[in-house]
């Protein structure tokens, strides 16, 4: 379906893994439902606030790559020489970040911060 409705008696809701277009709408539904979502599809701002109880990360991660994109200035490798194509890809990659292990995200995890510290050291 395009669109879900009569959503009130709807305890838990997992779209992960499913290939979505635009996000699960916050509202009433946040304070009632367990929601599991991918990163792509689910409502929160990463880090700080949102509606979904446990966020998978998509691969490649939108995320991770808006933090490589601000840093480096775009997060196509192809566009750097080494060793900042190195760099690049080594971010890009999620196995790289043990905090992302179970491939969601940590509750509370200043994820931003971490992962700019991390481009400066590699």
């Amino acid at each position: 379906p395009s669109t879900l409705g009569k959503l009130s008696a709807l305890s838990s809701l997992s779209t992960v893994g499913n290939s979505l277009t635009g996000s699960i709408a916050s509202n009433d539904i946040c304070d009632s439902t367990s929601i599991s979502a991918d990163e792509t599809n689910c409502p929160n701002v990463v880090g700080e606030t949102g509606c979904c109880d446990f966020v998978r990360m998509a691969s490649p991660s939108p995320f991770i790559d808006a933090i490589v994109e601000s840093e480096l200035g775009s997060a196509n490798c192809g566009d750097f020489v080494v060793p900042q194509s190195n760099v690049c890809t080594y971010m890009r990659e999620k196995a790289n970040h043990w905090v992302f292990d179970d491939g969601q995200y940590p509750t509370g995890f200043p994820y931003e911060t971490w992962l700019k510290e991390r481009i400066v050291l590699a």
